[in-house]
């Protein structure tokens, strides 16, 4: 990818295959951020027809996403950089607080340590797309938060993140692919100064 492209991706196909897509470049870095519906009508993505399970998941209140590349890194770069913390997607996660524990995850993390999180890619493939895309914009939501506080006052630390596929060990039915994106924050948070990792 050429540093300064943006994709905007739309529906949980259409989220899967971006990130799965940027996994299979080493080192390649983006953020995730909301696409408005204009943005999204403006390229022919039109409605996907998601609808939110209940009132307290807002998955589908914006129907796609925008992923904006940085510059390539090192593989080592990322890979590197010890995991503080990694949150894990199930099918009942709600992406509202998901989105919260991904915000105060990032903001707390030491200086020099990353975050992931990830989801299974076992399962119904409409269930694996509700799962990936409720992660996709939990992350996104997060990411915004940090951009754009909506208090001055509040602590916000941008991140950047790396997609990643890797197997892992099942209990019952032996190796499965999981999706991880790994967050690496940027600098210190506003307002208040992290902590070194020892």
């Amino acid at each position: 990818h050429a540093e300064g492209t943006e994709m905007l991706a739309s529906g949980r196909g259409g989220i899967l295959t971006a990130l799965t897509a940027a996994a299979q470049v080493p080192g390649c870095s983006f953020t995730l951020a909301p696409a408005s519906d204009e943005e999204l009508d403006a390229v022919g993505l039109g409605p996907d027809g998601t609808v939110a399970e209940n009132k307290g998941d807002f998955a589908a209140a914006h129907r796609g996403l925008r992923l904006s590349f940085q510059q390539r890194l090192k593989s080592q770069d990322f890979l590197d950089a010890p995991l503080e913390k990694v949150l894990h997607l199930a099918t009942s996660t709600m992406t509202l607080n998901f989105a919260k524990a991904v915000a105060t995850t990032v903001t707390r993390a030491p200086e020099g340590r990353a975050v992931a999180v990830e989801t299974m890619l076992g399962g119904k493939p409409r269930r694996v797309g509700t799962r990936v895309q409720r992660m996709a914009k939990a992350v996104a939501q997060a990411h915004s938060w940090q951009v754009a506080p909506s208090r001055t006052d509040l602590p916000g630390r941008p991140f950047i993140c790396f997609s990643s596929v890797r197997e892992v060990e099942a209990k019952q039915s032996g190796l499965m692919a999981v999706l991880r994106l790994t967050l690496l924050p940027q600098g210190a948070p506003r307002g208040s100064q992290v902590l070194k990792a020892p």
